[in-house]
């Protein structure tokens, strides 16, 4: 089932999160409803449940943001960001922008909780609720962390292949109809990329354990790709 609360996120990566976000402590629930009300855009009780959940995951954090919460290149807070609003070409359904990249481009929810980010007048969609998207961001950047191996491999057919090859189980928790995620010990698979969910690519990640299984199985699979990072040995 796809991530619909940060309670729902591995603790694990709960702890990720924490040591590397920077987090704003000064969000007050009226604050942001009066915030979106002045400017006559609606405050839904998903937006407030995210917020409310960022808010407290920022207990003991000592890293500041401008942010309810900053991660790499990626910033959540209605507030913080103006509190706009906008309507989904040729769908007519409103997103509320509730946070950036660093590089550009707003993110925003529907009424729904889905993630959608800005590409000029476009709005990508992103993933099923926020909390499926920073599952995503802590996965792939506990993997980065960890200095993992990384292959990223053409086409989107393949990861599902790859994936019972290896003995892989869904992630559950970062997928949904928009992009799926595998793992198993240092493995982690995942279509497309994080910014772009229909891509057609596959992002593979191997610890050093698992290096050797993972380039049997692209080879066997006749999948090859572009090697983004190597692990030193």
């Amino acid at each position: 089932m796809t991530t619909r609360s940060l309670a729902e996120i591995h603790p694990s990566l709960l702890s990720w999160i924490r040591r590397n976000a920077r987090f704003n402590h000064s969000w007050d629930e009226l604050l942001l409803r009066g915030f979106l009300d002045g400017r006559g855009v609606p405050c839904s009780e998903i937006l407030v449940a995210w917020e409310r959940g960022l808010h407290a995951l920022a207990e003991g954090s000592r890293m500041a943001s401008l942010y309810l919460l900053e991660l790499s290149d990626t910033c959540f807070g209605t507030v913080a960001v103006g509190a706009a609003q906008a309507t989904l070409p040729g769908d007519g359904r409103s997103v509320v922008v509730i946070g950036r990249f660093v590089w550009g481009g707003a993110l925003g929810v529907d009424e729904r909780g889905r993630l959608y980010r800005s590409d000029g007048d476009e709005w990508i969609a992103l993933a099923e609720h926020p909390a499926a998207y920073l599952t995503r961001l802590a996965l792939t950047g506990v993997a980065e962390e960890e200095q993992r191996l990384h292959l990223v491999l053409p086409g989107r057919e393949g990861a599902g292949l790859l994936a019972g090859r290896l003995g892989m189980v869904e992630a559950t928790a970062a997928s949904d109809d928009l992009q799926r995620f595998w793992q198993s010990g240092t493995l982690l698979l995942h279509e497309g990329d994080l910014d772009a969910p229909a891509a057609c690519v596959v992002h593979a990640f191997a610890g050093p354990a698992d290096v050797t299984r993972l380039i049997a199985a692209c080879s066997a699979l006749g999948l090859f790709g572009a090697l983004v990072h190597r692990p030193q040995a």
